[in-house]
């Protein structure tokens, strides 16, 4: 019998807490805004490089009453304005990722308690599910038992390997027992 799972959205942390989601937003509009500086950066840096040099210093072609507009400086200054740009939203980047890791355990907790009660549904169909294979286990092995009695070469048939469900203990396989004592103890079955 197969189970078909019925679905079930997740929240994201943002879509359930509104802080989280600001910080979030924040977060990616500063680095957006890198992205957009390092492209400038970049695009500065190549005219410059293919840029000729200037005759004169600006200040020279000042003196002179030359009113030529010295694009090179021009660009020298964007590029330093640029630069301090950058490293300043690569610190606010920092802090804001502090700020959203701050942010993610409160933003959590209201995701958990939003998937609470199908996460429960979920991990008791699971215990169920074990018990089904841990009963069908000790019908197998009591045939198997039968067939041995007989004298019977049974392995023709073609064994299982049901050692993963682990040594029977307390009337249930191990780690049958072991899923379904985790989850009594979380309150998910009783």
């Amino acid at each position: 019998m197969a189970i078909i799972p019925k679905i079930f959205v997740v929240p994201s942390l943002a879509e359930a807490d509104n802080d989280y989601a600001d910080r979030a937003r924040r977060f990616a509009e500063l680095h957006d805004g890198l992205h957009a500086l390092l492209a400038e950066r970049r695009a500065l840096e190549k005219a410059a490089a293919a840029a000729p040099a200037p005759r004169m210093k600006s200040a020279v072609a000042a003196l002179l009453g030359d009113t030529a507009v010295d694009e090179h400086q021009e660009r020298v200054r964007r590029l330093a304005e640029v630069r301090r740009a950058i490293v300043d939203h690569e610190t606010a980047i920092n802090l804001q990722r502090g700020r959203l890791a701050d942010a993610r355990g409160p933003a959590s907790a209201k995701v958990r308690a939003a998937v609470k009660a199908e996460y429960g549904q979920r991990v008791a169909a699971i215990v169920e599910a074990l018990k089904a294979v841990d009963e069908a286990r000790r019908s197998y092995s009591e045939l198997v038992k039968n067939l041995e009695v007989e004298d019977v070469e049974w392995t023709a048939l073609g064994p299982l390997g049901l050692g993963f469900l682990g040594e029977v203990e307390s009337g249930m396989s191990f780690h049958v027992g072991r899923v379904a004592r985790e989850a009594r103890e979380a309150g998910y079955v009783s």
